[in-house]
């Protein structure tokens, strides 16, 4: 089923968010009391069933070690959504079953804060391979911090 919507919640600990224009999408930005942006919400456009596409936006890292949460909302036409927001170190209610729908992390290593770093988030209409995509963003994010000039 085609995905009609991508909502991400942005880790508190980034700073300076921004999304790139995205053709076709229109961009809702959410935003805490202080001004910090809390959400990105890309809407009203269509990722065919089968096919995949990447939302990019930038962001200044944290100068401390942190690991950074990903959790991302994907809506399908027809209105059902699936939360990829699940704690990968929850236990399941039954035995024999696993957690689905996990978030994924990236760890932030030392002072990497005085260079903004681009961030993509990949949608696929299946949404079975969000949180692999989510996983594999977030480590080329961390090798980008690795190979910045200081």
């Amino acid at each position: 089923m085609p995905t009609t919507s991508l909502r991400l919640a942005v880790p508190p600990e980034l700073d300076r968010v921004m999304p790139f224009v995205k053709p076709g999408w229109k961009i809702a930005i959410k935003k805490d009391e202080a001004g910090k942006v809390t959400e990105i919400e890309w809407t009203d456009g269509n990722i065919p069933a089968g096919q995949k596409d990447v939302f990019q936006f930038t962001a200044r890292t944290p100068e401390a070690d942190v690991t950074l949460v990903w959790k991302a909302y994907q809506t399908y036409q027809g209105g059902e959504v699936v939360a990829w927001d699940q704690d990968p170190n929850a236990k399941p209610e039954k035995e024999g079953e696993h957690v689905a729908n996990l978030y994924s992390t990236t760890v932030v290593k030392g002072d990497l804060g005085a260079v903004a770093q681009t961030a993509a988030v990949t949608a696929t209409s299946t949404g079975s391979s969000l949180p692999l995509i989510l996983s594999i963003v977030a480590l080329a994010i961390s090798l980008i911090s690795l190979f910045k000039k200081k």
